[in-house]
């Protein structure tokens, strides 16, 4: 009786120590190894977005297909849009992960746990840098709210033309794709609907 207490003394003791050792990196939890995305890295993120856009790739809410698991899945025969495609998260989920292998997010306030997918909600709340509009760059964020303030969607920045229109790549549900589109800078759409601009924070797990 003994022996068995001390051997499941000894495993509990290795368990403890292994959950120690993964959870902690140079004294820090591995939650809080945070770093914030580079601009080669933005720029890498874009170009595999705008290959949604090339690929006419189909919106569907909840869809979080790559660009080769798309093409692969029409290719077998899949319906657009209604077996296969991808929401506006997942274009940013998916773009970064590109640039980034192993890119992880916070699921909460707390960054004690995280994920390899998250909401857009998820995404402005516990995963960006929230920058102004003179700050943005190409592959940065741009997150969108309902009317009562709720975020409800995300896009990747490309581009201002001119001094007062925005364009972006966001899965858009009343297009049924991924699409580059824009929106006037003190529009309608742009007072109501647009949240702000943000740049991605992340963590890796090495």
């Amino acid at each position: 009786m003994v022996k068995q207490r001390t051997v499941k003394g000894i495993i509990l003791f290795l368990l403890v120590i292994g959950l120690f050792s993964f959870t902690l990196l140079n004294g820090k939890s591995l939650a809080s190894q945070r770093w914030i995305v580079t601009k080669a890295q933005s720029e890498e993120a874009l170009a595999y977005a705008m290959q949604y856009v090339e690929h006419e790739v189909a919106y569907l809410f909840g869809g979080r297909y790559t660009i080769d698991e798309y093409l692969e899945a029409i290719g077998d025969g899949k319906e657009a849009g209604i077996e296969v495609g991808v929401d506006s998260s997942a274009v940013v989920l998916n773009s970064y992960r590109s640039a980034i292998p192993g890119i992880l997010f916070r699921i909460d306030e707390t960054g004690s746990r995280l994920a390899r997918d998250i909401s857009s909600s998820a995404l402005y709340h516990y995963n960006t840098r929230h920058i102004s509009l003179d700050q943005v760059r190409p592959g940065d964020l741009i997150f969108f709210k309902n009317s009562a303030g709720a975020i409800t969607g995300v896009g990747i920045y490309s581009h201002t033309k001119g001094n007062n229109v925005v364009h972006f790549i966001v899965a858009s549900a009343n297009s049924g794709k991924v699409v580059l589109t824009n929106v006037v800078i003190g529009g309608n759409y742009w007072e109501t609907r647009v949240a702000g601009f943000g740049r991605l924070e992340y963590s890796v797990i090495r």
